[in-house]
Parts: C-alpha cells; sequence; structure tokens
C-alpha cells in the first residue's frame, strides 16, 4: 500500500468588514483516509455561520461513522447528507430560510488525493517546480459567462456578480458534488491549499503561488502570510486556509498539524492469534458501519438531533454572498393567500374568498304591478259606481254592471 507523510497548517480569520466568521473548517482522520474540508457560509444574520457548523458536523459524523466503497463516494454522501440536515433546520426556524454553505473537501487514502466542491470555495495544487493549478471549478455566475466566452478573465475579477454562485448546500435542488475523475498523486514537496473566496478574491493566485512556494519561511508561516496579505488588499471576507504540505513516500502514514504533533498509526497484531483476532474485529466493524450509514442515512429524528447539536450563537451581519437566481425547480413551493379566520370582525380584501348572500337575489327581477283603470281610480276615491256611470251620461241600452264588464277601461 503506497502511503506519503504530510503536515497540515490551518488559519481562519474573521476579515476587515464582517463582524463574525461565517466559514468553518475540518480535518480528521478515518477508515476513508485523512479528510481536510472548507465550508464558507452565507445567509446573512446568523445564518451562514450556522450552515457552515451544520456541513462539518455533518461531514464529520458521516464519514467517520461509516465505511465507503471511494472516498469518491464518501465526498458526495457527506455533503448530500449535509444538505438534508441544513434544509431541515431552515425548515425549523423561519428566521434561517436563505441560509447556505459553499464545501470544498480532499480526501488522503493510499497515496492519492481525492476532491470535491460545491460552490465558489476552491483546491489548488502547487507541485514541486512552483506551478499553481486550480483543481475545482468555481460553480458561478461569471464562471459560466467566462465558460461561454462572454467576458475576459480580466472582466472576471471585477464583475458586479462575482458573490454570485449557482450552487450550494441548502438549496432544494442542489447539484451533488463535483468530484475528481482521477485523484491526483501528490509528488514530494507539493502542497494542496483549501480556502474560501476571501482569499482568492483579494490576492491573485501568482501572489498566492510566489508564498507557498518560499522555502524561508515555515508552512504556518506561509499560511499567516496569505491571511495578511487578504486583509491588507481590504479583508472584504472571512478568510480560511488549510494546506497540506506533502513528503516522500514512507510504509507508514504520518499525519501532522502545524500545531500539534505526529499522529502514530494503529499497532498491528502479530502471530496467527493476532491475525484472526484483527480479522474479527474488521468483520465487526464493518457490520456495525453499515449499520450506522443504514440510521444515519435514513433516519430523520437522527439527522435533527446532529443539527442540533452543531448549532451555535452568532452575531448578525450582511450575507457574505448571495444565490444566483436558480432554474426553476419542479420541487418549488408554491405559495398560496390563505384569510385569517381568527379575527371575525375582520373582513378580507380577497372578494374571491367573501361569499355574500345577497348576491343570490341580483337575478330576480321585480314583477311590475297592473296599471289601473280609469273606473277602479274613481272608485279607489270612494265614488259610487252607479253616481259614476251617471256621471258619464251612458245612453247604451243595457244594465250599467254589464257595460262595465264589456268595456272594463271605461
Amino acid at each position: 500500500m503506497n502511503t506519503i507523510n504530510f503536515n497540515i497548517a490551518t488559519a481562519s480569520d474573521i476579515g476587515k468588514s464582517r463582524l463574525n466568521n461565517e466559514d468553518c473548517m475540518t480535518h480528521f482522520n478515518s477508515s476513508n483516509g485523512y479528510v481536510v474540508a472548507v465550508c464558507d457560509g452565507m445567509g446573512g444574520e446568523n445564518g451562514g455561520e450556522t450552515a457552515s457548523t451544520i456541513v462539518v458536523s455533518i461531514i464529520e459524523e458521516i464519514i467517520k461513522n461509516n465505511l465507503f466503497d471511494s472516498p469518491s463516494e464518501a465526498i458526495i454522501d457527506s455533503i448530500n447528507a449535509a444538505n438534508k440536515a441544513v434544509l431541515r433546520k431552515a425548515a425549523m426556524f423561519p428566521d434561517l430560510n436563505n441560509m447556505g454553505s459553499t464545501c470544498v473537501m480532499a480526501i488522503i487514502n493510499e497515496g492519492m488525493v481525492y476532491y470535491g466542491s460545491i460552490g465558489d470555495s476552491r483546491i489548488y495544487y502547487l507541485d514541486p517546480e512552483g506551478e499553481l493549478t486550480q483543481l475545482t471549478k468555481d460553480q458561478s455566475v461569471v464562471q459560466a459567462l467566462l465558460d461561454s466566452g462572454e467576458i475576459t478573465a480580466i472582466e472576471a475579477e471585477t464583475h458586479p456578480k462575482k458573490n454570485e454562485i449557482l450552487n450550494a448546500i441548502g438549496l432544494e435542488g442542489m447539484t451533488p458534488a463535483a468530484v475528481c475523475e482521477v485523484p491526483l498523486i501528490p509528488q514530494p514537496g507539493s502542497k494542496l491549499l483549501l480556502c474560501t473566496d476571501g482569499l482568492t478574491s483579494m490576492v491573485p493566485d501568482t501572489m498566492i503561488a510566489q508564498v507557498l512556494k518560499n522555502q524561508e519561511i515555515s508552512l504556518e508561516e506561509k499560511v499567516n502570510k496569505l491571511v495578511n496579505l487578504a486583509n491588507e488588499a481590504g479583508g472584504l471576507d472571512n478568510i480560511t486556509i488549510q494546506v497540506v504540505e506533502f513528503d516522500a513516500p514512507s510504509a507508514n502514514v504520518s499525519y501532522q498539524n502545524a500545531n500539534t504533533n505526529n499522529r502514530p498509526a494503529a499497532p498491528q497484531s502479530k502471530g496467527k492469534k493476532g491475525w484472526l483476532f484483527g480479522l474479527l474485529m474488521l468483520i465487526l466493524a464493518l457490520g456495525c458501519a453499515g449499520f450506522t450509514y443504514y440510521i444515519t442515512s435514513d433516519n430523520d429524528d437522527a439527522d435533527d438531533v446532529r443539527t442540533e447539536k452543531s448549532e451555535k450563537k452568532t452575531k448578525n451581519v450582511p450575507p457574505t454572498k448571495h444565490y444566483a437566481p436558480p432554474a426553476p425547480s419542479p420541487k418549488k413551493v408554491k405559495r398560496y393567500y390563505t384569510p385569517d379566520y381568527s379575527d371575525k370582525s375582520s373582513k378580507s380584501t380577497n372578494k374571491n374568498i367573501v361569499y355574500k348572500k345577497s348576491d343570490e337575489k341580483a337575478d330576480k327581477k321585480p314583477t311590475p304591478k297592473k296599471s289601473e283603470s280609469p273606473l277602479e281610480k274613481e272608485l279607489n276615491k270612494g265614488k259610487n259606481k252607479k253616481d259614476i256611470i251617471k256621471d258619464r251620461n251612458i245612453k247604451k241600452k243595457g244594465k250599467p254592471e254589464d257595460l262595465l264588464m264589456k268595456n272594463p277601461d271605461v
């Protein structure tokens, strides 16, 4: 098994413009390899810090407690689980409705580096000759314009939509993490840089390369130097950096951190009994890992517990970045007007909802009154019918009553 030694130096700074740090990072060992991850939260007020913290917490729990077929699968599945956890937390608290996070992750396993990304945080590789290469591709509006040829690289540096991203953890229709097709085989003396855009938006790639290949300062000093350069350029965002420096290959893996001692490899059993005991323990571990993965991926209550533990207090701050308008999703929630019936004295302003019984009578026409004859008018005045006939000097034959019946209008 080909392994490689490496050191890690990390730094995270609030910058010059923010009230709190919405970035979050982690690095840890697991059965899937050594994991290094950086997240950049967004969402305004306390949403960004909450989102990035949830993502890191879920990544740690999923990868530590499960054995995956490949490190790439571990990256995709852990980020998918983190997306569900962020959405669930946002649904529980309306003030967290728009929170989200970017994420870049690398897993070092058997001398190779597997990596993936969501959003516009980046991973760079500096080879032993000092050439810096960006391994990940920004999922942003500006990158899409660059790919289509609508703008140049120089125009992209000052584009007004520079901070708009097209994919992030916390979106209902999040696109799964973009992972490497072929893992990286790091050379002795090379370096891997994981960072948020708080560095890359302030410091050009050429200057980043100069700092990383400087042989006169330590790895920790290089990280601090990059943070200082970002702040000197304005420090408009939080700055989070993790740098992995690879040494010569060896039979055992030695994990180092700029602030900690080497982590020794697990002791190996010797002899036939030790071999059988080790095999038995491996079988039990695989069984437990599979059961744990099943529970953590399908049990909503367990997800709620995980996200609740990762929540922490934050301050009100302006959003680090905002989403570009995503493409229409079939899962988009429709919002309907719902009248409030809690106060019976209040009246709805929606005329389509209010029902009036008086509307039923609108189509009925009133029955016209029958017009009165001259004789009926005289009768209504109290005159005697015979007197009326005499007054009109009726000289025709027949009884007056018969004449009236024949001529009702007389």
